[in-house]
């Protein structure tokens, strides 16, 4: 497993655990008698960055985020039953820091000796991709109707969040991850977002910021990409009415307007090029041709 499958597992078993724990009871990180809690190393605020947790800043010199050290205890034994290991642990000091799959499995590199002896046991076998059952989920999903707006759909969002944020946008129409936006948001983004805006549940939160991370895609204007992009991914800007984007112009009037260009330049039209997404180019007569 890699390291940034590691990273998609902790995050996926935080915001598990954060709706676990916030069942028992509310969370109390400020004041006179707040529960423990813990900060998190360098390495584990970064792979975190973005996710909703609970936490607390206390201001002034060397200000930290703390953070329920409930809900992290609850992520390590979820971690534990998915993986069969856990990609974070506590220090003595009451940091949560990050440890990668290498560092674990050279701690338990005699394991793998002495197989032959009895009672010997084997090597650890590497825990597989978490990101694999999520991505079954999320497809079997796409052969059902798509929920209602409503908590049913961002917790589907949400773990398909989880899935985009480390990624920039694709440019690939087969992709699983395209289609499963398209069938659970396309023509109704901004109902969505409107119902998600006030909800409280990390499962809305981490929704939402799914929804930003494409939102904030730059659309690359052009003949060809500019077409695919609005295919993909810009119908979703278009439909939060993200300033400055429209939709681009139909293959009549894209034509319309090359053939009135090329005419101004002493050129005709010699053939017609459709480029993916709904894009066209001409080809245009030689100059000697049309003149």
């Amino acid at each position: 497993m890699n390291q940034q499958s590691e990273n998609d597992a902790i995050r996926l078993a935080l915001l598990e655990a954060v709706s676990i724990e916030t069942l028992k009871s509310p969370f109390r990180l400020f004041g006179r008698g707040h529960e423990p809690r813990v900060t998190l190393d360098r390495k584990l605020a970064a792979a975190l960055r973005g996710v909703s947790i609970p936490c607390v800043n206390i201001s002034g010199y060397g200000a930290n985020n703390f953070y329920p050290y409930r809900v992290f205890i609850t992520a390590v034994g979820l971690l534990n039953e998915s993986l069969g290991w856990s990609p974070i642990a506590f220090s003595g000091s009451g940091s949560c820091y990050r440890i990668d799959q290498r560092q674990s499995l050279e701690a338990g590199e005699s394991f793998g000796r002495g197989a032959s002896e009895p009672g010997a046991q084997s090597r650890p076998q590497p825990p597989r991709d978490p990101m694999e059952a999520i991505t079954a989920e999320l497809k079997a999903a796409m052969r059902r109707k798509s929920p209602e707006i409503g908590a049913d759909l961002a917790v589907l969002l949400a773990k398909w969040a989880t899935y985009i944020q480390p990624r920039n946008f694709s440019a690939s129409t087969n992709d699983w991850h395209v289609d499963f936006l398209k069938w659970a948001l396309r023509g109704r983004a901004k109902a969505f977002v409107d119902w998600a805006n006030p909800q409280s549940s990390p499962e809305a939160i981490q929704a939402l910021a799914g929804i930003k991370h494409v939102y904030d895609f730059r659309w690359p204007h052009n003949a060809s990409c500019g077409y695919i992009f609005h295919v993909l991914w810009g119908w979703l800007q278009l439909e939060l009415e993200k300033p400055g984007e429209a939709k681009p112009s139909s293959i009549a009037e894209q034509m319309e307007t090359i053939t009135r260009d090329l005419a101004a330049k002493g050129q005709r039209v010699k053939s017609w090029t459709h480029l993916g997404g709904g894009g066209v180019m001409a080809i245009p007569e030689d100059s000697e041709k049309t003149s």
